[in-house]
């Protein structure tokens, strides 16, 4: 399946694979593409499509998705989850609606555009919903480190641990801490 596929992809990725790993994305995207139409309908079958065109580097294309899931969440709240191996692959957590501002955020700050990604990172600092568990910091810390702000990723990611953050462990298949894995700031965040 493409969860599989993408889990793949971004373990080989964050062990020095990039060509392997671009090969499971490719494969994941042809899996996804072959699906049936009611299938393909579906919200969790958009946002995997979203996540390999973000992986892929495919941002503009990503950032159409992630404004489509957006508009039409489906007001499970907030609080909607799901327990997906893609979710989980790609950022170390199940699905959460949070996310799809959160990847808006990243793609934003993967682009340049650091005015939209710091409104995503002042909307995530204001979220205020019970048993976020440092959600929401994590989103900071990726949009931080896509920046560039590596001391304000780092200190995020103490501070989400610190809300009770309990992903810890896969912070190092995450593509938007790839610049922190190399620098000395990561000292006493081991995981990454």
């Amino acid at each position: 399946s493409a969860d599989v596929m993408l889990l793949a992809a971004v373990e080989l990725r964050a062990h020095g694979h990039a060509a392997a790993a671009d090969t499971a994305l490719a494969q994941a995207r042809d899996w996804l593409a072959a699906r049936p139409s009611a299938d393909a309908a579906s919200e969790a079958h958009r946002y995997r499509v979203a996540l390999v065109s973000y992986m892929t580097g495919r941002l503009d294309d990503a950032q159409r998705e992630f404004e489509r899931l957006a508009r039409g969440a489906t007001g499970r709240g907030a609080a909607g989850r799901s327990d997906s191996l893609a979710a989980a692959a790609v950022s170390g957590d199940g699905w959460d609606e949070m996310d799809y501002p959160g990847y808006l955020g990243a793609i934003a700050a993967r682009q340049g555009n650091r005015e939209q990604a710091l409104r995503v990172d002042r909307t995530m600092a204001g979220v205020k919903r019970p048993y976020v568990f440092g959600r929401h910091t994590v989103w900071r810390a990726r949009i931080q480190a896509l920046l560039g702000e590596q001391q304000a990723a780092v200190a995020l990611l103490r501070e989400a641990f610190g809300q009770g953050y309990p992903h810890g462990h896969t912070l190092h298949i995450d593509l938007a801490f790839e610049s922190l894995r190399s620098n000395k700031l990561r000292a006493g965040l081991t995981m990454l």
